[in-house]
C-alpha cells in the first residue's frame, strides 16, 4: 500500500503521517505549496505528486469564507476548495482504480444534538458548520454520484469533534488547556452539556483500517463516550496541573449532547474502536504528542 495525502501539515494530516510512518507505510504528502485547493489541477500533475499511490486520503479543506460576507467570490473560493477539488481528486482516483477516502464532518447532520446518530440520519443545513458543512454535504453528494455511475471505490468518514496536537489556539479546548497550565481559572458555560470528542490518532487509525479492509461507504467515527463540559474541565485541570478554579455559568436548557455519533457501522466494516480516552488525548494535545505512548 502507498498513500497519497492532502492536508499533510494540518491537524489530522500530521497525526496520520505519524501513524502511517509507524506502520512503515509510504506516504506521498501533498500540501498547499503543491496544490492550492481553490485552483484546478490536471490529473497528470496529480500523477507527479502522488507517485503511484493506490489509496488517496483527502484531509485538506478550507474552513472559513475568505473575503467580505456579501462578496460572491468568497463562496466561490470555498466551493472550489472543498467541493470541486474533492471531486477532481476522486475522479483521478477512479481513473486509476485507487481507493479514495474523504474526511467529511459530523456537522453535515441536520440535528447534531440527536442521540446515537447513525449514517442514515438526515443530512441538511443545521445549527453547526455553516458554509463549511454545506460544502462537505455537496462533496459527499458528488462522491456518491461518482461511485454510483463509475464504480469508484469511495469511503466517506464523518468524525465527531476532532481534537489533538495542532488544534488552533482559538478553539475552546486549547484555550482551556493553556489557561489551566498557566494557573488561571477556567470558565465553563453549560457544564451539563456534553460533546463526543474523537482524537486525531483514532481517526488516523480508522482511515488506515478502512483502507486495509477496502471498506467503501459512509461511516461515522467517534470517541464513543460523550463527556460533559464539567467533567472535561476537571480532566483539563488534572492533565495541566492547574491550580485555578473552575467557574460555571448556566447554559442551554435542557442541556444538549453534541455529536453522539454511532460508530457501529465502522466497527462492523473494519474493526474500528477508539483507543485514546479523553485524559490521554488531552495530555497528548498539551504535550504536542502525535502518537500515544503504547501506539
Amino acid at each position: 500500500m502507498k498513500v497519497a495525502l492532502t492536508g499533510a501539515t494540518g491537524l489530522l494530516g500530521r497525526h496520520l503521517v505519524a501513524w502511517l510512518s509507524r506502520r512503515d507505510i509510504p506516504v506521498a504528502r501533498i500540501d498547499r505549496s503543491d496544490w492550492d485547493l481553490q485552483d484546478a489541477i490536471a490529473h497528470d500533475r496529480l500523477d507527479q505528486l502522488v507517485h503511484g499511490a493506490d489509496v488517496f486520503v483527502h484531509c485538506a479543506a478550507r474552513i472559513d469564507l475568505a473575503g467580505p460576507a456579501d462578496d460572491g467570490s468568497a463562496w466561490q473560493v470555498l466551493f472550489d476548495s472543498n467541493v470541486r477539488a474533492t471531486l477532481n481528486a476522486a475522479r483521478w482516483a477512479a481513473d486509476r482504480d485507487a481507493h479514495f477516502i474523504f474526511v467529511s464532518s459530523g456537522s453535515v447532520y441536520r440535528d447534531p444534538h440527536a442521540r446515537r446518530i447513525d449514517e442514515s440520519a438526515e443530512t441538511a443545513p443545521g445549527p453547526l458548520g455553516g458554509d463549511y458543512a454545506t460544502t462537505k454535504r455537496l462533496a459527499e453528494a458528488g462522491l456518491a454520484e461518482l461511485a454510483r455511475t463509475s464504480g469508484a471505490r469511495v469511503t466517506v468518514l464523518r468524525p465527531s469533534a476532532l481534537y489533538g496536537h495542532g488544534l488552533p489556539d482559538d478553539k475552546f479546548l486549547v484555550r482551556m488547556l493553556n489557561d489551566a497550565a498557566a494557573g488561571q481559572n477556567i470558565t465553563v458555560t453549560g457544564p451539563k452539556n456534553s460533546i463526543d470528542f474523537v482524537h486525531a490518532h483514532d481517526l488516523s487509525r480508522a482511515i488506515l483500517q478502512s483502507a486495509q479492509a477496502a471498506a467503501c461507504g459512509v461511516f461515522n467515527i467517534s470517541g464513543g463516550d460523550p463527556v460533559s463540559l464539567a467533567d472535561l474541565a476537571q480532566e483539563v485541570m488534572s492533565v495541566a496541573g492547574g491550580r485555578g478554579m473552575i467557574e460555571t455559568r448556566s447554559g442551554d436548557s435542557p442541556p444538549f449532547t453534541r455529536f453522539d455519533l454511532s460508530s457501529d457501522a465502522a466497527r462492523a466494516a473494519f474493526g474500528y474502536a477508539p483507543v485514546v480516552d479523553i485524559a490521554t488525548g488531552l495530555e497528548m494535545t498539551l504535550r504536542g504528542q502525535l502518537l500515544p505512548g503504547a501506539a
